[in-house]
């Protein structure tokens, strides 16, 4: 992992990460630390750490409930994160899992799951709020996901948008305008 300096314009290697992994999750939370979890070397993860870009360090937090592949993370509006989708404990199936990491207790609660299982899927969170999941690979790694899920944190639920007219799968990109389109 690098980090890019704005103020010299240099990329440099800050601390390294406590574990090599790839696929892992990573989001910015409130606090302004990186929360990595998950990921595989080999060998699924469900490691959590906190990253300080302030101070270069890296602290270990509570595990993930399950070891973690190809999960997205999304911030709902209270500080809290939702990581969702992907593949748990080794098995490679895409699941619909997917729980609530609270920041400020060090806690994952599980949550309300996907309409359909998914992985290589992208995430944001839209203005209002909510966190819309898209594209992706459904199970079995040959089919391309043409659905729009929603996570709704006024419900806590997830409910199906409006289908993709073209499936795509094997993370394509997506981004969320602070004007409403995604």
């Amino acid at each position: 992992m690098y980090r890019y300096n704005r103020k010299t314009n240099v990329w440099d290697a800050p601390t390294t990460m406590p574990y090599s992994a790839r696929e892992l999750t990573a989001q910015l939370l409130p606090n302004g630390f990186i929360h990595i979890a998950g990921g595989t070397d080999g060998t699924y993860r469900n490691y959590s750490y906190w990253y300080d870009p302030y101070n270069n360090t890296w602290t270990a937090k509570n595990n993930l409930p399950v070891a973690w592949v190809d999960g997205r993370v999304g911030n709902l509006p209270d500080g809290r994160t939702l990581i969702f989708g992907g593949s748990v404990n080794g098995s490679g199936t895409r699941v619909t899992t997917a729980y609530i990491y609270d920041p400020d207790l060090d806690t994952y609660e599980l949550a309300a799951s996907m309409p359909v299982a998914v992985g290589n899927h992208v995430a944001a969170t839209m203005a209002d709020g909510r966190i819309i999941s898209v594209a992706g690979v459904l199970d079995g790694n040959n089919v391309n996901s043409l659905n729009t899920q929603i996570f709704d944190p006024a419900t806590m639920s997830w409910y199906l948008g409006a289908e993709q007219p073209i499936a795509h799968g094997n993370y394509p990109s997506v981004a969320a305008t602070p004007c409403g389109p995604v």
